[in-house]
């Protein structure tokens, strides 16, 4: 019998792990995507055959056709057996239920979308279940899901499979709110249209800030005339920049 194998890829930017380090944000897991996995043999035996067919487009595309169809029978139960635990919208029958009654929400590519060919009709169309995703409404079954997969054996002869856990990085807005509104307050006070106070570096570009007459703060890019109004993500990425993160941190 063969396992899951499993996988992780993180959406995040240069400035994510200096909010995560100050405990400013969350790693958390977003969705699990499913799709083929190749062990090394199945690898060097893909390139064997390209070489014994002599890059032939119509029997690579028919082996590529082939091997998609064995992956789509291999994901097929594990779908299956996950809509018979969770909740899945967008898999089967809707039912008319509404959006916050769905733990997970389900996509994969119709024939014809993106190039797809179906495998599997789903309510009433074909789908390609070669590769989907699943994206988590409730995050509570997290835990149990992965536990699911983990758990899942599937036979021998089939196609390998993977199970990609996606994460994203969530900030701690209340907090982040607090430090921005520190910052401001304590150094943003040149008046507006003034050509007064220091320049902040803010990722490859520098920029003066300013406290706008009706309320809010602005900024303008070095050597530029134009005027934009600074948010939060910005004033983040300038408490960062020039090492000040830590200092309205520990006032916030």
């Amino acid at each position: 019998m063969r396992k899951i194998f499993f996988d992780e890829r993180v959406y995040n930017n240069i400035y994510d792990e200096s909010l995560l380090n100050c405990g400013l944000a969350k790693k958390e897991i977003r969705g699990l995507s499913f799709d083929r996995f190749y062990t090394e043999q199945e690898m060097q035996a893909n390139r064997e055959y390209n070489a014994s067919i002599a890059g032939d487009f119509r029997l690579w595309a028919q082996h590529c056709d082939k091997i998609k169809k064995a992956v789509a029978e291999a994901l097929y139960p594990i779908i299956e057996m996950l809509n018979s635990k969770f909740s899945i919208g967008q898999y089967r029958n809707d039912g008319g239920k509404k959006l916050s009654d769905w733990e997970m929400w389900f996509w994969c590519n119709s024939d014809g979308i993106n190039g797809a060919t179906g495998t599997h009709e789903i309510n009433g169309r074909k789908c390609d279940l070669s590769h989907f995703t699943l994206s988590f409404e409730n995050k509570e079954i997290v835990p149990y899901v992965l536990a699911a997969l983990e758990q899942y054996e599937y036979s021998d002869y089939m196609h390998g499979v993977k199970c990609t856990v996606i994460y994203e990085i969530n900030e701690e807005k209340e907090t982040v709110s607090r430090i921005c509104r520190a910052f401001a307050e304590a150094e943003i006070t040149s008046p507006f249209h003034s050509n007064k106070g220091r320049f902040y570096a803010c990722g490859n570009e520098e920029m003066r800030l300013y406290k706008r007459n009706n309320g809010g703060y602005a900024f303008k890019r070095k050597h530029e005339r134009s005027y934009y109004l600074l948010d939060n993500d910005r004033i983040l990425k300038i408490l960062i920049d020039n090492g000040l993160l830590e200092k309205y941190l520990s006032e916030a």
